[in-house]
């Protein structure tokens, strides 16, 4: 019984250093002002051309995934799936503090591509963290997830396809707007290739580790 309450904790535990870390690596991605991370570019797009709060935006593009996964699961909700409302509020809420935090002069192209590379790397072991311990999925994972079983595909062809759409909107509402492509760039291509690999890496180191006691049940 003790062995299982101190796993919980290290699991729960687990679970905020990948928020934290994902957090953290979306606003290093963002601060490098060569191209947001794909999910963001749709809040950072909007954020530039008719203004308003990032972070409040990113909390609302993730509200609409989180809506999307109702939709595509047919209502079928679970508590894991309702509890991504309250994180996307958190994550938001952290991403506008470590945006303000890292608020770094990089005037270098190589100091660009350097925070990227912190990003990307931060924001993969983010996500693997909150994968490995199974509580509540980021909402575009959830998702990319949720899109991989409704079309009988895995979840790396689920988040190509949320990566991909959100880039497409993006760039719809820049062209629709007559301007250039704000907030996609190199950074953005680069966190499409290299994120899910980050992943994948930390994943396997976290695989070596005991299977977390954290999981999701049904409403």
């Amino acid at each position: 019984m003790q062995s299982k309450r101190t796993s919980s904790y290290i699991s729960f535990f687990l679970y905020i250093a990948g928020v934290f870390l994902l957090a953290a690596g979306l606003a290093l991605n963002t601060r490098a002002e060569l191209g947001v991370a794909p999910v963001l570019t749709i809040p950072f797009c909007i954020a530039s051309i008719w203004g308003g709060s990032f972070s409040l935006l990113t909390f609302l593009t993730y509200f609409i995934f989180v809506l999307l996964q109702f939709v595509l699961k047919r209502g079928k909700a679970s508590l894991m799936d309702l509890l991504q409302f309250p994180f996307s509020f958190i994550l938001s809420h952290l991403l506008g503090f470590f945006c303000k935090v890292f608020s770094i002069p990089c005037d270098m192209l190589w100091q660009k591509l350097l925070l990227l590379a912190a990003g990307i790397i931060l924001t993969g072991a983010g996500v693997a963290l909150i994968t490995y311990t199974n509580f509540i999925p980021n909402p575009p994972d959830g998702l990319a997830q949720t899109l991989g079983q409704v079309l009988h595909k895995n979840t790396g062809f689920g988040k190509n396809a949320v990566d991909i759409g959100c880039v497409l909107l993006a760039c719809i509402i820049c062209l629709a707007e007559q301007r250039d492509l704000v907030g996609i760039g190199l950074g953005t291509i680069i966190s499409m290739l290299f994120v899910g690999r980050v992943v994948c890496l930390f994943t396997r180191l976290l695989q070596r580790l005991p299977a977390p006691s954290v999981r999701s049940g049904n409403l």
